[in-house]
């Protein structure tokens, strides 16, 4: 029994030492940004699906990086739900995440998908002397 408690709590400790990592919770980014941009928060679509944020022209996903493949699928689904073009916010909190904005922006291209991209970068890059 003791074995199984180990093997589900290795599990669980990716989830908990990145949970860790983030300097905000989504809600603080999506909050500033979308009240920024004049949007509403939590806008309910026709199947009670609620928008990230929603602006005159688009329906946004917001995602941290780590789950850009989720914020492809959300904004899709959301612009199908409000009749708006799909949009995706992406949290980039360490300089590591930028590889996978790329990741996202090849994906996006590759597949010929009509998303938009804006970042919200949380780190300073470090100045070369």
């Amino acid at each position: 029994m003791k074995r199984y408690w180990i093997v589900f709590g290795l599990c669980l400790l990716p989830w908990f030492t990145h949970a860790e990592q983030r300097f905000h919770e989504k809600e603080y980014y999506l909050g500033k940004w979308c009240r920024f941009q004049s949007g509403e928060i939590d806008y309910r679509a026709k199947d009670k699906t609620p928008v990230d944020c929603l602006l005159d022209t688009h329906a946004v996903a917001f995602e941290f990086a780590d789950k850009w493949t989720e914020a492809i699928d959300r904004s899709l689904d959301y612009a199908k739900e409000t009749g708006k073009d799909a949009a995706i916010v992406l949290i980039l909190e360490r300089l590591e995440d930028e590889g996978l904005l790329k990741e996202m922006k090849q994906t996006i291209r590759k597949e010929d998908l009509p998303i938009e991209v804006w970042v919200i970068q949380r780190f300073q890059k470090e100045k070369k002397i």
